[in-house]
């Protein structure tokens, strides 16, 4: 069983980058790369009402999360509600600052369209 990793003050529970497939309910999801020496580096957080339909290879930072060496999926599954889960989110984002999600609120309505691919 593993343990829960700590990101911004919130236990994520961490799987194989693949393994978000099974995750049918809502919940906070990060992309993580873990080293050989064990130290990961968190690459993007986001958050889902459906883990298994959002945090998978159609996600648009899925490619370049890969590319900075993808290799965990991590989850925080006790968020149930959606204000809940983007409260997490923002909070992790400012406590961790991974390396794909943007800070500032002009960059944040990029990410939102690019997300929904009118960028």
């Amino acid at each position: 069983m593993s343990t829960g990793i700590d990101w911004g003050g919130y236990s994520f529970v961490p799987l194989g980058h693949h393994d978000g497939r099974f995750l049918r309910q809502p919940g906070v999801f990060a992309f993580v790369r873990r080293r050989p020496d064990e130290s990961r580096n968190l690459l993007f957080v986001d958050q889902a009402d459906y883990i298994a339909g959002w945090a998978g290879p159609g996600h648009p930072y899925w490619t370049e999360a890969l590319g900075q060496g993808l290799n965990e999926l991590h989850v925080f599954l006790k968020a149930r509600k959606r204000i809940d889960r983007l409260l997490i989110r923002g909070n992790v984002i400012k406590r961790c600052h991974p390396a794909l999600n943007p800070l500032a609120d002009d960059q944040q309505s990029d990410w939102e369209a690019r997300w929904r691919g009118v960028a």
